[in-house]
């Protein structure tokens, strides 16, 4: 991607890799109407380690093109839903 109107910056190209798993466990209930989910997720964000920015900022500056992301990271979570 070009950065500045004159062209004289561009982003180098970077290969992104993230992994989510999930597992959702359907509870029943009394009231047929009634829907109750818990979803349990674990997943890891940019797992081949790139250093790489999603936000760029045309046009800045002092060369203050991008902002830089974590380097490999991890996050969990439940999930309850309901209807």
């Amino acid at each position: 991607q070009v950065l500045t109107n004159d062209g004289t910056v561009v982003t180098e190209p970077s290969s992104l890799l993230n992994l989510q798993l999930n597992h959702e466990i359907k509870i029943s209930s009394s009231r047929q109407s009634q829907h109750q989910n818990i979803r349990v997720y674990a997943g890891i964000n940019n797992i081949l380690n790139v250093a790489y920015t999603s936000f760029h900022q045309y046009n800045a500056t002092n060369g203050n093109y991008y902002n830089p992301v974590p380097l490999r990271n991890f996050y969990c979570g439940i999930q309850y839903r309901f209807n």
